[in-house]
């Protein structure tokens, strides 16, 4: 297993040692000017996800990485520029009221800016198999503030679920494994659009 991608999990989610990146300077200053971007808005979301249960689980560590380590691949951030979004995301969280980033990020994030900071919120909770009351009290949270309908979120659930259950693969006898398991939203969709 190569040890480099642990590494950059670990320190991407871990305070930096050094002096602050232009990144960490610019969510800094944006922070105080309420010019947070649509990035720093999905860095900070995934930060107070993580921080919610107070425990920086490993899983979700690397789920966070993954969701930027794209941006570094594509050339669009640099790894320090990586490690500086997260570690300002971590430092606005603890500096800031939840209630209060909400308001800035209701206002500001398109609808399905909105849609994709609930989506990797659940996807970053669910990725260590276990679901805290904190987790599950702040992803209510964003809910609420983004206006996220029940129904799109039960089918965000249920598809996510299935998607980081892992377990159907070693147990034969797990529910998802009955041959009349599905995912009852894709019937429910097909059959209103017959």
């Amino acid at each position: 297993m190569n040890d480099k991608p642990a590494e950059t999990v670990e320190s991407a989610a871990e305070p930096a040692q050094t002096a602050e990146s232009p990144e960490a300077m610019q969510i800094a200053k944006a922070t105080s000017e309420k010019r947070l971007t649509p990035l720093h808005m999905l860095a900070i979301s995934l930060a107070y996800m993580i921080d919610a249960d107070k425990v920086r689980e490993a899983e979700e560590r690397a789920e966070l990485v993954v969701v930027f380590n794209k941006m570094v691949t594509r050339g669009e951030l640099n790894k320090q520029g990586l490690a500086g979004v997260i570690n300002a995301a971590f430092d606005y969280v603890k500096d800031n009221d939840l209630e209060d980033f909400l308001k800035i990020a209701a206002e500001k994030l398109t609808p399905l800016q909105k849609a994709s900071v609930y989506i990797n919120a659940l996807d970053l909770m669910l990725s260590d198999g276990q679901v805290v009351g904190g987790e599950s009290h702040v992803l209510k949270r964003f809910q609420d503030a983004f206006n996220i309908e029940r129904e799109v979120v039960l089918a965000i659930r249920e598809v996510l679920f299935a998607k980081n259950d892992t377990r159907m693969f070693l147990y034969p006898e797990h529910p998802r494994n009955a041959r009349d398991a599905f995912l009852r939203i894709y019937y429910r969709a097909a059959a209103t659009n017959e």
